[in-house]
């Protein structure tokens, strides 16, 4: 989600890439309303290239056709209905296929990753990042690995902003002290609230997630559990 906006990324073990815009609540924007282009970059051998995305109406996504994926960031700009929208995305060599790592029969809504400090879990680049917001307007942001254990939030940067009317983007500041990342906004009065968070790990790339926050009850597991947004956004098949 970048704005107002989400991009759903499909890259295939071919090569083909579709991407899936949409807006707010997740209405479809027509591929007439949306240009741009889509750049590779692998992390090995490889040069990098840059590939227009052309609109396909049947599928209703705009698409390209690269090399087979290995690895590489997958970076799109696009224009959506003339608002700007760059984000990236690694994929593997088996295409975004590698990121569905919930079972099939997973409810939907229920979380895909566990919890170690009852807050909120996605998926980022080299392992997790856990997120919890308070009814106080207490954000906390631990950094963890590909197992869910924690791992150095030293040198990230990161801010919040809530999804809600009139709401400011929130820049965290790291505790050394904790080794995570803290921030504060208004008190919330909903219990239910969303907030991207753009975060840019140590010496890695800048991407944004959503998260939806459950805010009632007491605090801990049953209080924080939420939707995992950067399997639906970036890498879910469409």
């Amino acid at each position: 989600m970048e704005g107002d906006n989400h991009v759903e990324v499909v890259v295939g073990a071919d090569g083909a890439i579709d991407l899936y815009v949409s807006d707010a609540v997740r209405t479809p924007i027509p591929p007439k309303d949306v240009s741009g282009t889509i750049t590779i970059e692998p992390k090995g051998k490889g040069e990098k290239q840059t590939l227009t995305l052309a609109p396909n109406e049947a599928k209703g996504s705009l698409s390209a056709k690269g090399p087979a994926p290995n690895n590489a960031d997958y970076t799109w700009d696009l224009k959506v209905r003339g608002a700007p929208m760059k984000m990236t995305l690694t994929v593997p060599a088996s295409g975004t296929a590698a990121f569905a790592d919930a079972p099939a029969d997973h409810p939907a809504g229920d979380h895909a990753h566990g919890s170690p400090h009852g807050g909120v879990v996605q998926s980022l680049a080299g392992g997790h990042v856990e997120v919890k917001l308070e009814k106080t307007g207490d954000i906390t942001v631990w950094m963890l690995d590909s197992a869910e254990k924690p791992r150095s939030a030293k040198g990230v940067t990161a801010s919040l902003r809530p999804v809600v009317a009139g709401a400011k983007e929130t820049q965290l500041a790291y505790d050394e002290k904790a080794d995570v990342l803290r921030g504060k906004i208004d008190p919330l009065k909903q219990d239910h609230v969303d907030g991207v968070l753009s975060i840019t790990p140590a010496g890695g790339t800048a991407t944004s997630l959503r998260f939806a926050f459950h805010l009632e009850g007491h605090a801990g597991h049953d209080g924080q559990k939420g939707h995992d947004h950067a399997g639906h956004d970036h890498h879910a098949g469409h």
